[in-house]
């Protein structure tokens, strides 16, 4: 971008012509190995996505500016790329999951809006490269009018925000499913193509009526005291499961883990009127330890707003393992039933969303932290160097294989479980889940769904 910015801007240098071209060379070679053909991007993370976003529309603008034309691939790429980023934007405020490295990186802060507000860029890209807007009217705009002018305020714009779209980008790894008010994303790369600097393999982030209830801790800093030094790239700060106490991979750099741990995305399928979907996935992060353990998840969403993950881990050995959330900051209140610990209950801002746990055959140790002083437990960042109190919860099982669900629900839908059957009821309808009495490494981890509603009976049967 640099040789391409000199050559076209400055061509009264000698060398002008040979930059320009050398930068013109050399960027679409590399636009078209870091981005994807499902638009992510190679630094896995979405803060480094909006910053080679932000590198390459300035690059097309320079040119567009001199008359100059980058080839048609860099265009083509961006376009696939901000696609991806419009993908990841749950929040009403224009957030996304604050997923990967998070430095603080912004080299373009031309408008009024946080840093975590994504629809800047986004709109920008939609308006200076395929001439639409990609939202209303907003402060959003003011990037997109020091790229393009003001003539692009008189592009037609959406009168709602265009309705959430499904993704699953298979190459990168990344899986999005939306109810109608509610939405999951998940972390399963296949194969790296370039190097993971985060332990973070079946990371899911629940973002439910526009707020990130289950979310990714961040960065905080890559290099700083303990226990803080780039303490957020670890497994036990993500939402996944921990074996053994390590990490999925080996964290042998500051941004590398070795070996290069891949997933498999096992089963994918919504039911005929979408009441009800599936997701399921595993990874071989573990495969090195002595007595090797695999996990595998499943994710089901049963109605609009209801979520269950389940989670199995199958070893030789007597690995202790754990299942580990994070949530925000919000007053909250522990469930219970005769005296055991069994959920969770948020009051975020949308309402009251609650967690529910169950251990297959077995019981469940359950450590809820808020903000440990000594620890990186309970804590979120936002924004680089400066960390916010969260909720940190670990459930914990006996040591081997075993599974654990975690049911995710308004406060005003009724959770229960009998052997491998989960019930939810609510006023108008109810659902279920037939989870998988005959584990093999066949057979996925659930038989079958099902969602009544008054007459409507609608199954989603996943094998028989």
């Amino acid at each position: 971008v640099g040789l391409w910015t000199l050559g076209v801007l400055f061509p009264e240098f000698l060398d002008a012509e040979k930059w320009r071209e050398l930068g013109s060379k050399l960027l679409a070679k590399q636009v078209k190995e870091l981005i994807y053909d499902d638009g992510s991007f190679s630094q896995h993370s979405v803060n480094y996505h909006r910053v080679m976003l932000h590198d390459c529309l300035w690059a097309l603008k320079v040119g567009d500016s001199a008359g100059e034309q980058l080839p048609d691939v860099i265009r083509e790429r961006v376009q696939l790329a901000g696609k991806w980023l419009k993908a990841m934007m749950f929040g009403n405020d224009g957030t996304t999951p604050n997923y990967g490295a998070n430095d603080g990186a912004l080299i373009f802060p031309l408008t009024n809006c946080d840093y975590t507000d994504f629809r800047p860029v986004v709109q920008a890209l939609e308006m200076v490269i395929s001439n639409r807007a990609a939202f209303p009217s907003g402060p959003w705009d003011e990037e997109a009018l020091w790229f393009g002018g003001i003539d692009l305020l008189k592009l037609p714009r959406p009168k709602n925000e265009i309705p959430k779209q499904e993704l699953a980008a298979t190459e990168g790894g990344y899986y999005i499913l939306y109810g109608d008010t509610s939405a999951v994303f998940i972390r399963c790369p296949e194969r790296f193509r370039h190097r993971p600097s985060q332990a973070d393999l079946l990371h899911v982030d629940l973002w439910w009526r526009g707020e990130n209830v289950a979310m990714d801790a961040g960065t905080f800093s890559y290099n700083t005291t303990e226990p803080w030094n780039n303490a957020l790239v670890h497994t036990e700060v993500h939402n996944t499961v921990r074996v053994a106490g390590l990490d999925q991979a080996e964290h042998v750099g500051r941004f590398m883990f070795l070996p290069w741990p891949t997933g498999c995305v096992r089963h994918r399928e919504d039911s005929q009127s979408a009441k009800l979907s599936y997701w399921e996935g595993e990874h071989d992060g573990y495969r090195c330890l002595k007595s090797s353990a695999q996990h595998r998840r499943a994710v089901a969403r049963l109605g609009e707003e209801c979520w269950v993950v389940i989670d199995k881990v199958v070893t030789s050995g007597s690995h202790r393992w754990e299942v580990n959330w994070l949530f925000p900051d919000v007053p909250y209140s522990m469930l219970s039933d005769a005296g055991i610990e069994n959920g969770l209950t948020l009051e975020m801002s949308a309402g009251g969303y609650k967690a529910r746990w169950f251990a297959q055959h077995s019981s469940l140790n359950v450590d809820l932290v808020r903000a440990d002083p000594l620890t990186t437990r309970g804590w979120c960042s936002r924004y680089y160097l400066k960390k916010e109190p969260a909720l940190s919860l670990r459930l914990s099982g006996r040591s081997g294989s075993g599974t654990i669900f975690t049911v995710f629900a308004p406060t005003d839908i009724e959770v229960s479980m009998s052997a491998d059957r989960l019930l939810l009821c609510r006023q108008h309808w109810s659902a279920e889940l037939n989870g998988a009495t005959d584990y093999s490494a066949v057979n996925l981890l659930v038989k079958s769904l099902k969602y009544v509603e008054g007459d409507e009976v609608e199954e989603l049967t996943l094998y028989t």
